[in-house]
């Protein structure tokens, strides 16, 4: 992509911690532990996934970075032992396929929650909305199409090309 002079890096981090940097050619991240690098849109919405170490249960959160400090790593979800993030995504309605029990004695059931609709944008500091109380065994992002690729293409998707 194109990059003015103030534009910024958005890296963000399986431990949920994000970093805007410059998009100088010496900057190094951390692929190992890296979900998400791309440029910087002070105006997405950030939807994360997270298990929060403390309460043992998954919530989701959405919110807009409130910083522009550059070189900075900033945490975003609890701090506790334990405390993962799931699932991180910018596109503008993402949504999640959720498999848990209701009780010991029943198969598993599979809900999809569109995240938009789940829970409103607040602070990046904000816990967040529980997803459910019942014991989560999976969540995976289904993908959806976002505003800014017009052909609904996924990464990684093979495009046959005619020549």
């Amino acid at each position: 992509g194109n990059f003015k002079n103030d534009d910024s890096i958005l890296a963000i981090y399986k431990d949920g911690t994000y970093e805007l940097t410059n998009f100088e050619l010496t900057n190094r991240y951390d692929v190992i532990n890296l979900l998400l690098i791309e440029k910087f849109n002070p105006e997405k919405t950030i939807s994360a996934i997270y298990f929060d170490g403390d309460s043992k249960c998954y919530f989701a959160k959405r919110f807009k970075l409130e910083t522009n400090t550059q070189g900075k790593k900033f945490g975003f979800i609890s701090e506790s032992s334990g405390s993962q993030l799931e699932i991180i995504s910018t596109q503008p309605s993402p949504e999640i396929e959720v498999a848990y029990a209701k009780s010991k004695n029943v198969t598993t059931t599979q809900e999809i929650i569109n995240l938009e609709d789940f829970i409103e944008v607040r602070g990046w500091k904000a816990v967040g909305n529980k997803l459910s109380a019942n014991k989560i065994n999976s969540i995976k992002l289904i993908g959806t199409k976002d505003d800014d690729d017009p052909e609904g293409y996924e990464p990684g998707t093979t495009l046959e090309l005619k020549f």
